[in-house]
């Protein structure tokens, strides 16, 4: 949906009350609701994860392209897909441009995917349907295997961009140099390279010349962000993965106004080195919306948060500097400044001290907590959150035998994942978690069993476990069967392991 509102699908309602993403959200469900659009997997919020179109609906769409004089292209070279989206007519033909006259193509999305993980999803799902698609995309791949010639050197004529020179294959990289051709450009993913075409701090640099820039995904190599990212004035999402610890963001990406999603997958950065005068203007971080993930220490923590008032997801690790920051406050009183917040995730990179106490926003909908290693006699204050929806345990968030849950709490819960805890036994009943649509249970190899009230929640759909023990898979085993007895076929389950 990022995507759709970068390029300009998704246009702000008249009324001002509902955001783009809101906005994209009702035009996914409206597409669906037609079964214009199928649903191949939802996230723990019920929310569309993944999805397709059927084959009859993409030509029509292509076919609409044109009518609009758009056009989306599909290329396969060795080790990937590149998928463009733009005007490919020659300059004199191209009358009802919104861009200024050029002699380039006017291509304004480019995205890449790796052929290797879409073959494994073929062999996955046995779509060998999917395969003879990628086999007739280019006349040169035989044999489900790929031709180290099949590069865009013959697409020239048509009026594509020349990306032949760029293209990678076994023995050299992708130099991302090829993207100032296409300085119209509002999207470019590269999120989804291989690693040894990662980008490195040079690669940035060029990327930077793209002024109309709205949504950048790039896997990078390096740790050192160049301050020319803060030259695409018109970026709207920011998506960094590849890089492991710590990644250090230049101050001049903050002062992007229209920058609202800043997103790092398995890697982190810190404000921790910023001047003084960052944390002076405290408007710098208003518009952001998502943020992951952040690294916490204790100097200036509060101001921090503060700056980050309209921020609605959030991701952080706290590190050895957590100590020192209890000491010097409760920094849980302060997520109390993030008023908007709807989802965080909170990592642990060392234990947490106790006792403290948790203090949550009372809008949040989504938690998600690992490696605090808290009693479960602290969990009560997560429980009383009002509006909590989902909540994922991970790695030890919790530790001790024995989870005793109380009334009252987890009232709208719907979605409960635990995964890698010591947990042995689990007190509760089907009042505990009224509301409860699934429940996913990970190599929590000690848990003897699940309750088996929790077969009578009636709105309960799936239990899921994996790598759990014998006595916990009997368990459910008997909660299906007797749900079936009672004529309830609405729960699933999976066990796996």
């Amino acid at each position: 949906m990022r995507l759709w509102i970068s390029e300009g699908f998704i246009q702000q309602p008249n009324s001002g009350q509902r955001s783009l993403i809101q906005e994209a959200e009702t035009c996914l469900k409206d597409l669906i609701d037609r079964s214009l659009v199928l649903v191949t997997r939802k996230g723990s919020k019920g929310g569309v994860k993944e999805c397709r179109v059927h084959d009859v609906l993409r030509e029509f769409c292509l076919a609409k392209l044109k009518q609009e004089r758009y056009e989306m292209q599909e290329h396969i070279f060795p080790g990937g897909i590149s998928v463009l989206y733009g005007d490919f007519r020659r300059p004199e033909q191209n009358l009802l441009s919104t861009f200024p006259p050029t002699k380039e193509p006017q291509i304004s999305s480019l995205t890449y995917y790796d052929l290797t993980d879409i073959e494994k999803e073929s062999r996955d799902r046995e779509d060998l349907l999917k395969q003879k698609e990628l086999r007739d995309l280019h006349p040169r791949i035989r044999d489900g295997t790929l031709s180290e010639q099949a590069i865009f050197s013959d697409l020239i004529p048509v009026g594509r961009g020349l990306l032949s020179e760029q293209v990678p294959n076994r023995y050299r990289r992708l130099h991302y140099g090829f993207v100032i051709k296409y300085k119209y450009l509002r999207v470019l993913d590269l999120a989804n390279v291989l690693f040894q075409n990662s980008a490195e701090t040079s690669d940035l640099v060029n990327i930077a010349n793209l002024a109309y820039l709205r949504y950048l995904a790039v896997r990078i190599r390096t740790t050192e962000i160049p301050s020319e990212i803060g030259n695409l004035r018109n970026l709207k999402t920011f998506h960094l993965s590849g890089a492991i610890g710590r990644v250090t963001l230049p101050e001049a990406i903050w002062k992007l106004v229209c920058l609202r999603d800043v997103i790092m997958d398995h890697c982190f950065f810190s404000f921790q080195h910023y001047s003084r005068e960052f944390f002076e203007d405290s408007s710098q971080l208003d518009n952001l919306k998502s943020l992951s993930t952040i690294y916490i220490w204790h100097g200036n923590v509060e101001k921090l948060m503060r700056m980050l008032s309209g921020v609605q997801k959030l991701g952080c690790i706290f590190s050895n500097s957590w100590q020192e920051c209890c000491e010097a406050s409760n920094l849980f009183k302060m997520l109390e400044c993030l008023r908007e917040l709807e989802s965080l995730k909170m990592s642990f990179h060392v234990m947490a001290p106790y006792p403290f106490k948790f203090t949550f926003p009372s809008n949040l909908k989504k938690l998600t907590v690992s490696n605090a290693r808290l009693p479960w006699d602290e969990f009560s204050v997560i429980g009383q959150l009002p509006n909590l929806e989902v909540l994922k345990l991970l790695s030890k968030a919790f530790e001790g035998q024995e989870w005793d849950m109380r009334e009252g709490e987890f009232q709208r819960l719907k979605f409960l994942k635990l995964d890698s805890l010591d947990i042995v036994q689990w007190s509760a009943t089907g009042e505990h978690l009224p509301c409860l649509e699934q429940l996913v249970v990970l190599s929590c190899q000690r848990l003897e069993e699940i309750p088996s009230s929790f077969g009578e929640i009636s709105t309960l759909q799936l239990i899921e476990l994996k790598w759990c023990s014998a006595s916990a898979k009997d368990s459910v085993k008997k909660i299906l069967d007797d749900q079936r007895d009672y004529g309830n076929h609405q729960l699933n389950v999976s066990v796996v392991g």
